[in-house]
């Protein structure tokens, strides 16, 4: 990527300085360590958020903070009302408008793993503190999610936010995990593409900043839920099987991602339906048990990586095992979620079928 740095962008530096209506957020200065490593200092008196993914701009939001955030990437792709008229600063988190961000004059800027190092360390020249985060995995967004309470001034509701998933995650691994191997299901992962899926284990991915090991967040809720991934262990982190090895493995369920235009959308049941419907038509896999048991379920690509993961947990649960948790209701948790941390109501379907 090309910079220049032209009496333009000095002029945008001066901007840096320039006092905003928004209350300052109160906290102290800290230096923390982020996903890739990388010691960060952060400021006193944070004000100006930009986000570069959606993933650390919900939690933000959940933590109280959403007008502290000023700017991030493709605005209308995510979900919540509060951040579809921020001020975008580009189309790819990997690439980021940089004169954009500058205009912005953030105290702080949220990252992604695979984020320029050019455009970085340009930000650190500018006395910008950058923080790299993916929060795909439970991992990754318990640890975002504390320093972010520390960083915001927000520990207790942090913890608020943290207790969620710790105590969700519980209430469906508490059950799942006294099941025999021969009680729980095996079940082939398919994503939006057909026979796509996750393996088990860790995979190797390279970012700017080195090796991240990385395992499937889809492939984590399984294992809570009290499912088998019928793949096992391969070579690469998101396989392609063939027809022939599904129909040869004849797994006891499919949980497919729906193929949604915008992840972030809300579809209607009807939409998830059809979804299910065209796997269930698929003529090569008529005769395996779980076309012939209906035992096919979608779920919403919002539901299976980020915050919003431990609501897939609760569909994998109920669907798998639908006597162990006759008393879940995945909705009411989600509604739960949707209420208790970002102020909005429940709307669409996430699933299907649906209880």
């Amino acid at each position: 990527m090309r910079i220049h740095y032209s009496i333009h962008l000095k002029l945008l530096l001066a901007l840096l300085v320039v006092i905003t209506s928004l209350s300052p957020v109160k906290s102290a200065a800290l230096t923390i360590e982020d996903e890739m490593g990388r010691k960060v200092h952060i400021k006193p008196a944070l004000q100006r958020i930009v986000v570069l993914t959606s993933y650390p701009a919900e939690i933000i939001c959940a933590l109280g903070c959403g007008e502290n955030i000023v700017g991030v990437c493709k605005p209308k792709r995510h979900f919540l009302p509060e951040i579809q008229g921020k001020p975008s600063v580009g189309n790819s988190a990997v690439t980021p408008n940089l004169e954009k961000i500058v205009e912005l004059a953030p105290d702080l800027v949220v990252a992604y793993q695979w984020t320029h190092k050019d455009i970085v360390r340009q930000l650190e020249v500018l006395d910008i503190p950058v923080i790299c985060s993916g929060t795909w995995t439970l991992k990754q967004i318990d640890r975002f999610i504390k320093q972010m309470g520390r960083i915001l001034g927000k520990p207790q509701r942090a913890e608020e936010l943290r207790c969620f998933f710790t105590d969700t995650t519980r209430l469906i691994h508490g059950r799942t995990q006294r099941l025999a191997v021969s009680q729980k299901p095996r079940v082939f992962l398919e994503g939006t593409t057909p026979y796509q899926t996750s393996a088990v284990g860790q995979n190797a991915m390279q970012t700017p900043w080195g090796t991240f090991m990385f395992e499937s967040p889809m492939q984590q809720q399984l294992e809570i839920a009290g499912g088998i991934n019928c793949v096992g262990s391969q070579p690469a982190k998101a396989p392609t099987m063939s027809p022939e090895w599904v129909i040869e493995n004849n797994p006891d369920a499919f949980i497919k991602i729906a193929v949604v235009e915008i992840d972030g959308a809300v579809v209607s049941a009807e939409f998830m339906h059809q979804q299910r419907n065209a796997f269930l038509a698929r003529p090569e896999l008529s005769r395996l048990k779980a076309t012939q048991r209906k035992s096919v379920f979608v779920i919403h690509p919002r539901l299976c990586a980020g915050p919003m993961q431990v609501i897939g947990g609760c569909y994998y649960a109920k669907w798998l095992h639908p006597e162990l948790f006759s008393d879940l209701s995945p909705m009411r948790v989600h509604q739960k979620m949707l209420s208790q941390f970002w102020g909005i109501d429940y709307a669409g379907a996430w699933g299907a079928p649906l209880f």
